[in-house]
């Protein structure tokens, strides 16, 4: 019976042994890398946008659009007999048919002058001589230039005094005429404004801002006016001996773009 229980111990021994000895053979189970097991050495295989590194080229600025500007041109002497200053405008960077024209025109008013200069006490229209201009800042868009010119007589009594008025759109250079400013039921418009001031004694100024006295039953016509425009006001201004004696000087009439807006044809 002894032996019996031996044989059982010995057979149950080794089958426990050689069952151990199988599992301990057994591979390892191999599982898949997660994604934060990955070699960051790998080549990175993600295809980019070759695009994404080029800067854009940048739209190109607009024009601006060209402004006219006026600059000055100066001529003076003085000699024995006579004696000149002379200022003219010059409309520089816009570039028009008028604007050449204009240019020009203040060229040839110097000239004329210049060679009408005295060179003795008997030859020569002028003794002396001045010319200038002012820009009048207005809200019509209009460049508004004002030439005034003040000669003095080779032994004249009292020296003579002009003005003159150029008005430009500012857009596009064109020279703004009266006829073009003012059609024909226009200019009766103004002339009825005109001599409504006259007739019913309205205090009315000379350029100097003094009060000047008229001929009597003089009646106005602005075909025959200077006009220029003014901060919010058209100008017109009737030279000397028009309707007034040379002491009284340029009369001057001024009237607000808010009453005479659909009188005025600046385009």
């Amino acid at each position: 019976m002894k032996i019996i229980k031996k044989i059982m111990v010995l057979t149950f021994s080794t089958f426990i042994f050689f069952s151990c000895g199988k599992d301990s053979k057994e591979e390892p189970v191999i599982t898949p890398p997660t994604s934060d097991e990955v070699n960051i050495n790998e080549p990175n295989t993600e295809v980019k946008n070759d695009n994404e590194n080029i800067n854009p080229t940048p739209a190109p600025k607009p024009k601006l659009p060209k402004v006219m500007e006026v600059v000055s041109t100066t001529e003076k002497k003085q000699t024995e007999y006579s004696d000149y200053v002379i200022n003219i405008p010059q409309i520089i960077n816009l570039d028009t048919e008028d604007i050449e024209y204009f240019n020009l025109t203040m060229k040839e008013n110097m000239r004329n002058i210049i060679d009408n200069m005295a060179t003795s006490k008997e030859d020569g229209e002028y003794e002396s001589a001045d010319m200038n201009y002012q820009v009048k800042n207005n809200n019509f868009n209009v460049m508004s230039i004002i030439l005034t010119t003040n000669l003095y007589p080779n032994g004249g009594a009292h020296p003579i005094h002009e003005i003159d008025a150029y008005n430009l759109n500012k857009k596009t250079g064109t020279l703004i005429t009266n006829d073009k400013l003012l059609e024909d039921d226009d200019v009766d418009y103004f002339n009825m404004l005109i001599n409504d001031q006259i007739s019913n004694k309205k205090p009315i100024y000379n350029t100097n801002g003094e009060e000047c006295f008229l001929f009597n039953d003089i009646e106005a016509n602005v075909k025959d006016a200077i006009i220029y425009f003014e901060g919010d006001n058209i100008v017109f201004v009737f030279k000397e001996y028009y309707m007034a004696p040379y002491s009284s000087g340029m009369p001057m009439f001024k009237f607000n773009k808010d009453n005479i807006k659909k009188n005025i044809h600046l385009n």
